[in-house]
Order: C-alpha cells, then structure tokens, then sequence
C-alpha cells in the first residue's frame, strides 16, 4: 500500500466539520466539568492511553511544556485501559466482552464524554460500553463500494482503492448490555474506527472512520487525529485563560 498517497487523498477530504464537533463535544465536558474516558484494544489501547495525557497535560503547559500556563479547571480524564488490575479481574471473571463496560459502571454521569477506539468498528467491548441492548449479528465480508465520499453528517467514510477488502469476521454473541453504559447514563459518545466503520458507526453520537482496510494506516490516522484535537484544544485555552 502507498502510504503517502493514502494520506494525500485523506487530507484532501478530511471531514472539517466532524473533527470540529468532537472538539466541541471535548470542550463542553471541559467547561462543565465532566470526564473524558477513552478505551481501545491493543495498539489502540496505546492511543486510548495517550490521548487522556495528551488532555490532561498538554493542554496546560507551555509550549516548552516546562510550565503551567493555563490556570484553573483542567480537563479530567481517565482511560480504562489503564488499570491493568481492574481491566484483567472483569476480563477473567466476567468475560473480555465486559471489561469496559463494567468499569464504566463505576465512572460515567451525564454529560460525560466516552470514547471508543477501534479498527474494524466491530468489537464486543466497545459496543456493550455504548448502546443500550446492542445485540450481535454475523459480520460477513464484503466489498469496499467505490463512490463514496465524506459527508457532512456525523458518521463519515471514503474509499480511495476498488479492491475488495473487508472487515475482520468475529464469531458474534448475543450482548444484553451494550454502548449501553454510556447511553443509559446521558453520555456523549465518540468512535474513532477504520474500514466501513463496522457496527459502531450505527450507535456513536460521532463517528470518525478512516476509508482504509490497512490497520498501520488506520492507528496512524487515529494518532494524528488526536494529537490535532489537544492542539487546537490547547491553543484554545492559551487564547482564553492566558492573556
């Protein structure tokens, strides 16, 4: 796959509008003082992680990041990935399938923003952390469709190849839980996936998915996306509270 090529067709139709609202959506919490939860399964797990320090650091300090130079609130922040002790317990006792959606029992409240990173959109504990009686059905392969483009709507997708790719099969079971903890408590969720978005694209609030079947390209993407978000966040708060 061309990376590069990848990334110039991507940037030339980065959907404006749907970064802004999750910015929005982040900033609200902010400014009400609710949480930001993030949870991702391996690599993603790792960007879940980064993200809520990207948060709860960057955007304070300065850009020698030495200091301290927005004062007062502070975004608060909690990635479920990062307990290992609590992840593995309700993964062993429960079932892998739960290990996000119980831990969020604990946490979430109105208002609060949760946020799912996953590739093929299609995994079990995202979704019981999301939608109330989610239940599962066979995932089948399929093919990429080749006209389609970024929309203004809050789920967005593009294909850039006419190949025929598909999203990763999962052997699905029945979940009486679902996003459902989030939901059921008022949160905002927010999925960043990849592929064609998988079942999540159906039950987020917001939806980001990169139009790619390549995972390295997808977690790239993913990075990139969050670390523009602090970053606008950052100078955000630099323009209002440090004048």
């Amino acid at each position: 796959p061309n990376r590069e090529g990848f990334l110039e067709k991507l940037k030339s139709h980065l959907p404006v509008d749907t970064i802004q609202e999750i910015i929005k959506a982040l900033m609200k919490a902010y400014e009400d003082g609710k949480k930001v939860i993030t949870m991702g399964n391996g690599g993603h797990g790792s960007t879940a992680s980064h993200l809520i320090n990207d948060l709860a650091k960057h955007t304070v300090v300065s850009d020698e990041k030495d200091k301290v130079i927005v004062k007062g609130k502070r975004f608060k922040t909690l990635c479920l990935n990062d307990n290992m002790a609590t992840l593995t317990s309700w993964a062993n006792d429960v079932g892998y399938q739960d290990c996000f959606s119980e831990q969020l029992s604990n946490w979430v409240e109105e208002g609060d923003v949760v946020i799912a990173i996953t590739g093929s959109g299609n995994s079990q504990n995202m979704l019981n952390a999301f939608e109330p009686n989610f239940r599962r059905s066979p995932v089948h392969k399929h093919s990429l469709p080749t006209e389609r483009h970024f929309s203004k709507s809050k789920c967005v997708t593009d294909t850039f190849s006419s190949s025929s790719v598909g999203e990763p099969d999962e052997n699905w079971r029945s979940a009486e839980v679902g996003f459902e903890v989030a939901k059921k408590h008022g949160a905002t969720t927010i999925a960043l996936t990849g592929y064609q978005g998988g079942k999540v694209k159906d039950v987020a609030d917001i939806c980001f998915i990169v139009p790619s079947d390549n995972i390295s390209f997808i977690e790239d993407v993913h990075m990139s996306l969050t670390h523009m978000w602090c970053d606008i966040i950052r100078k955000t708060l630099q323009e209002k509270y440090c004048k």
